[in-house]
């Protein structure tokens, strides 16, 4: 016998046979019914969006078989989920960090989620974007249960578009009435530019709001007392900020302001320097906001009516301290704000205490509809002489009443930077009233 055929079909030859057989039928038979284990996952909540994205990942993965939510302490991975939003999308973070052997450290993707869908639809555009994120530390747990398919994209595009820090936005609003005698009308338009960074912030504004009134005169022992009126304003500000650390700010905030003859300014201008503390950070996903501010500066007014302090036009410094609260649930909005200004060297001559309430609800990807009211107690000068024959100036004087009750409701539309960063700071600031408080 050859050594050939004694190594084709000898005894040693039969044993290899043997065991290859036993190698693909028995081993097979015992991974296939060798159990398996889920993979244990953690769920960490950094920041928090518009949509509620933890308890859409933590559904998802309730669903699934190949995952178990447990404790961190008892986890294979933990999830972590950040999201900030642009416009009407909220972008998911998902990050994964886990122990696995052979599987990486950390692994992480984006999702882009429409915030104005239902819960199944946000869940729905969730979920790939969470199996990419485990998959890799599934393929080591499980490995039959993981199967990649590569699809180029339906939307080719080699180029990224750039992003912007600046944004814009217009405002137009308006009531009135009509009858054969009497006829209201009041409209109000503006326009807003700002420039977000996570570090600075500057923001610019100027509106123009018109109020007319016509009604048959008065008869007064004789004498026609006209009630018509016609009121005009035109308004604006500017503030810039400086991020200083993860909860201080500074800034700088100038207004402005003129009306028609019958109302209080000529012309107004005024000039701060803020600092701010905000509990929540300048990113906050959702735009939160709990923050006091402290400003201090100077005013220069020029009035049309000589006022009891027998001013036509004074200049003074001023101060102030404001509160502010803000919190964003999907596309609802709700702001509460208060604050205290004063003339710093007579508070007893000009001094304002002043808070509002505010609901915003986002229609649209660039349409915002706003409801705002407030209540103002105040000691202002007012004029020296009122022409009391003037029904317009009369109720023009209203402006130095000791307490005043206010509501509007605004149609915005509005186009935000696309940079992806939040900054928040200074927000009270842009709230202020050029004209109507210190």
């Amino acid at each position: 016998m050859s050594p050939a055929e004694a190594g084709s079909g000898g005894p040693d030859s039969r044993g290899l046979e043997v065991r290859e057989v036993l190698w693909s039928t028995l081993i097979p038979l015992a991974l296939a019914d060798e159990p398996w284990k889920p993979l244990r996952v953690a769920i960490e909540c950094e920041e928090a969006g518009r949509i509620d994205a933890c308890t859409l990942a933590d559904g998802l993965l309730a669903q699934n078989a190949l995952f178990l939510v447990v404790p961190r302490g008892s986890a294979d991975v933990v999830l972590y989920i950040n999201v900030t939003d642009t416009g009407a999308a909220d972008f998911v973070f998902l990050r994964a960090v886990g122990s696995l052997e052979g599987a990486p450290g950390a692994f992480q993707q984006l999702q882009e989620v429409d915030s104005g869908e239902g819960v199944e639809e946000q869940q729905a555009h969730l979920a790939p974007g969470l199996w990419r994120t485990l998959a890799p530390y599934v393929s080591i747990q499980v490995p039959e249960a993981v199967q990649v398919s590569l699809t180029p994209p339906a939307h080719p595009s080699n180029e990224d578009e750039p992003s912007r820090a600046w944004g814009l936005s217009a405002w137009a609003g308006g009531w009135g009435s009509y009858s054969p005698t009497f006829q209201e009308l009041s409209v109000w338009s503006g326009t807003s530019v700002s420039v977000t960074t996570e570090a600075q912030r500057f923001d610019a504004w100027v509106n123009y709001s018109r109020s007319i009134e016509r009604q048959p005169s008065l008869d007064v022992d004789g004498a026609l007392v006209s009630l018509s009126t016609d009121s005009w304003e035109v308004e604006g500000s500017a503030s810039g900020g400086q991020n200083l650390t993860g909860h201080w700010s500074v800034g700088g905030l100038v207004r402005a302001g003129m009306e028609d003859p019958e109302g209080q300014y000529a012309g107004t201008g005024r000039a701060h320097a803020l600092v701010e503390y905000n509990a929540f950070g300048a990113e906050h996903p959702r735009g939160n906001v709990l923050a006091a501010s402290y400003m201090l500066g100077g005013q220069v007014d020029a009035y049309h009516q000589t006022n009891v302090l027998g001013e036509d036009a004074a200049v003074f410094p001023t101060h102030g301290l404001f509160v502010m609260g803000a919190l964003r649930e999907d596309q609802l909005e709700l702001s509460v704000d208060a604050g205290v200004a004063a003339e710093l060297l007579r508070p007893d001559r000009r001094s304002t205490v002043s808070g509002s309430l505010a609901v915003g609800l986002q229609v649209g990807d660039h349409v915002e509809l706003r409801l705002r009211g407030g209540a103002t107690l105040r000691a202002i000068p007012g004029p020296a002489e009122i022409d009391t024959s003037s029904f317009e100036e009369v109720t023009r004087a209203s402006y130095a009443e000791p307490f005043q009750a206010w509501s509007n409701l605004n149609l915005r539309f509005f186009w935000d930077p696309t940079n992806g960063a939040r900054n928040n700071r200074l927000e009270i600031a842009r709230n202020l009233d050029p004209t109507g408080s210190l």
